[in-house]
């Protein structure tokens, strides 16, 4: 194997039959000479060696042949090269084996008879990718120095444990007959819009092994876009996987784990726009698994990096790249994607948002390429941006409300008016495709922007008919969130979905309490609430809707042990017990205060005075409590913050809690 190697590294120049070097008429110094800058001179015609090589006693060669001195350091090289892969080869029967048998001990002895390479075949392609990449980093020297940091030997040893952790070629071969599209997620990403720009995508193209040569974070991609296509899978394609053995969860862990491990946690590595592409499409994974917090705090390392190469400055020719895969500008499209993922996850989780005076993507001229639904997406991160800006809503400013409403209706009328219905694919059943999937997608965040936008001035008093468009806006993108999101979890197609989605369908599902709960609560007041009359014919309708979302997630909870729902589905029912009572007569009052920022746990159930408290990020502490007046309340015991909704997010959801808790 090693003779092998160091043959196919070997360079014209090292072959012992190879033609005689040129060299500038006239030369006659040889290569020792040329080196200590002396005087080439022979005692005679006939001599093999001139005097100064005689005098020192060393080896005299023609410009003509090869430098032995040059020949001896590629040799050297060579060899470490060789002894790497011998010492990797070694190793590869093991980490198979620990792969299949994740209860044996990592650091167990090597077997002794190691077997050639092609007795695994199902290992073979993506060696020979780690090879070739280890093959190319021997002129590493003549690159940039921030592209690597790690010596060549180290680098070699990660190519390849790296292309070991990948799947199987049998089970790559299994997934690649499952119906194949780009997930939602990489809608529009550089590394994939050439491709998607086709009429179809194969999951070959999509994985094509990179070019002999190429960078570690060209290999790091293909771990993780393989990842998001595996988090992706339709509830049948799962089925018949599991079926056949293969293990697509431990795969697209495996495949995030070893990407973070070996290069995204290097600086030095990710300091290119591949880098930074690399860290979005892993925040992604993250953000459509539910980790919120960590799908935030990757964007922002992706963010300060894209920053410190001044792609928020425009400043995209002097970014350094490992692949160019469209002509028009990548670095936009990446910082576009960054700034977009960041202020929406900033926005959910009640955090500031980063670069926010980057808006130049939203310039007239900038938005003028791109379709209306690329364009409604723009309008969405501008606007993200514009209401992080403005977190106080106790000065009753509605001059930036009105704002967003301009940009929000003009991005929308741009749309076919079918473009707004729920996609067809979920209501007949049919596979939902990756642009249903981001169209859907995009009407979540619409309608949650216009519902967050509008929800402070949801508990205005109603004798004051001011602030019922917001009041009506707030109710009506609540609604439509909840039938979306009834029909998502309603489709037999989908299993796997941005768990993010489980946060909006809270927030609309609280709206819609309150609005009911308040509502009942100035009717009986000396026949006050004339404004909100109309809920009262509607509130049939949205009770079915809630009650249909508690089932969803009552459901998910059960079948799957799903933490998240499990948690999501106590505190509903306490808000759905709630808007019960008050319509059958109790009496309901509801306040808001500003919160401790260092609460950091969803609305839950008080256990002092059986108080539910649910604090939105960016508005603040909602309390719902029984027959007290406004005078009276105050913000005692333990407060319940809505900040997310990752498991970390969720740990101390039912902490203290009475789950039985008294009739009110």
């Amino acid at each position: 194997m090693a003779t092998d190697i160091s043959n196919a590294l070997k360079r014209p120049s090292d072959n012992e039959n190879s033609a005689p070097r040129k060299v500038r008429k006239g030369t006659q110094s040889c290569w020792e000479c040329k080196r200590r800058k002396v005087r080439c001179t022979f005692a005679a015609s006939e001599n093999s060696s001139c005097e100064p090589c005689t005098q020192r006693g060393t080896l005299c060669v023609s410009q003509e042949l090869p430098d032995p001195g040059r020949t001896s350091q590629i040799d050297d090289r060579l060899g470490r090269v060789e002894a790497v892969l011998e010492d990797v080869l070694r190793r590869l029967p093991a980490q198979e084996a620990d792969r299949h048998n994740p209860h044996q001990q990592q650091d167990s002895q090597p077997p002794a008879h190691v077997p050639p390479p092609d007795v695994s075949p199902a290992r073979h392609d993506f060696h020979d990718v780690a090879t070739e990449l280890v093959l190319g980093q021997v002129d590493q020297e003549s690159r940039p120095s921030e592209s690597l940091t790690t010596g060549s030997d180290e680098l070699s040893r990660k190519l390849i444990s790296a292309a070991t952790a990948l799947p199987t070629q049998d089970e790559l071969e299994l997934i690649s007959r499952e119906p194949f599209e780009v997930p939602s997620c990489l809608q529009g990403l550089p590394c994939v819009q050439s491709l998607s720009d086709r009429t179809s995508v194969s999951w070959r193209e999509l994985m094509r092994p990179p070019a002999t040569g190429s960078h570690p974070v060209v290999l790091t991609k293909i771990h993780l876009i393989l990842a998001s296509y595996l988090q992706t899978l339709s509830q049948g394609a799962m089925e018949r996987l599991s079926l056949l053995g293969v293990d697509h969860q431990g795969i697209a862990s495996n495949a995030i784990q070893t990407a973070r491990r070996l290069v995204l946690s290097n600086h030095g590595m990710i300091r290119s726009l591949d880098g930074i592409e690399c860290l979005y499409i892993e925040s992604m994974y993250h953000n459509n698994a539910g980790r919120l917090r960590d799908a935030w705090l990757i964007l922002r390392t992706a963010i300060s990096t894209a920053q410190l190469l001044g792609m928020d400055r425009r400043a995209f020719s002097q970014l350094p790249f490992t692949e160019f895969h469209r002509k028009e500008s990548r670095e936009e499209s990446i910082w576009v994607h960054l700034l977009a993922s960041d202020r929406y996850l900033s926005l959910v989780l009640g955090l500031p948002q980063g670069a926010a005076n980057s808006n130049s993507f939203s310039f007239p001229e900038a938005m003028a390429p791109h379709t209306p639904d690329e364009r409604l997406r723009r309008t969405h991160c501008a606007a993200g941006g514009i209401m992080l800006k403005h977190t106080d809503h106790r000065d009753n400013d509605t001059a930036y409300v009105e704002e967003i409403n301009v940009l929000l209706r003009e991005a929308a009328a741009n749309l076919n008016p079918q473009w707004w219905l729920i996609p067809e694919s979920l209501n007949r059943g049919q596979p939902v495709t990756a642009q249903d999937t981001l169209r859907l997608m995009t009407q979540f965040t619409h309608y949650h922007i216009l519902a967050r936008l509008h929800l402070p001035y949801l508990l205005k008093s109603p004798a004051d008919g001011t602030f019922d468009p917001h009041k009506l806006t707030t109710i009506n993108a609540s609604r439509e969130i909840l039938v979306r999101y009834l029909a998502l979890r309603g489709s037999n197609s989908t299993s796997n979905y941005c768990r993010g989605v489980d946060f909006l369908m809270f927030i609309a599902a609280a709206t819609l309490c309150i609005a009911h709960i308040n509502s009942s609560h100035w009717r009986r007041l000396n026949g006050q609430g004339p404004h909100f009359d109309f809920l009262a014919h509607q509130r049939p309708g949205d009770r079915g809707l809630l009650e249909r979302a508690l089932e969803a997630v009552e459901h998910t909870g059960r079948q799957n042990d799903d933490e998240i729902d499990t948690r999501v589905a106590v505190v509903l029912q306490h808000l759905l017990d709630n808007e019960n009572k008050a319509a059958t007569g109790s009496i309901f009052t509801i306040s808001t205060a500003a919160t401790n920022s260092t609460v950091n746990f969803p609305g839950g159930w008080s256990n002092d005075d059986g108080t539910l408290k649910i604090d939105v990020p960016n508005i603040g502490l909602i309390k719902i409590e029984r027959g007290r007046s406004h005078d009276s309340m105050n913000i005692q015991g333990q407060e319940w913050s809505l900040q997310g909704i990752d498991t970390t997010f969720f740990n101390d959801l039912i902490q203290d809690w009475e789950i039985d808790a008294p009739d009110l």
